[in-house]
């Protein structure tokens, strides 16, 4: 989760306003299971899920999804990069 923030913070993109944390769920079925390991954000009342596996390997795509679903922008005064679609 530190690698997204830190992302997020080299963008320039606040998190203020987003209640960002980290989950484990056991996912069983017959014959094994595996761990479901999830970041939650949540803001204005909606709750998204990111993979942390996934997020851990490429924080850029999650701070794009981030801004596609919470509106999360990069502030001119502390961007050093851009996220574009």
């Amino acid at each position: 989760m530190q690698k997204l923030l830190d992302t997020m913070t080299s963008l320039g993109m606040s998190t203020s306003g987003l209640n960002i944390s980290y989950s484990e769920d056991f996912v069983g079925y017959p014959g094994g299971g595996y761990m479901n390991r999830q970041i939650n954000v949540t803001a204005g009342g909606k709750t998204e899920r990111f993979s942390a596996e996934l997020t851990d390997r490429n924080p850029f795509v999650t701070a794009y999804e981030l801004q596609s679903y919470f509106g999360v922008t990069p502030t001119a005064s502390g961007a050093n990069g851009n996220i574009r679609r």
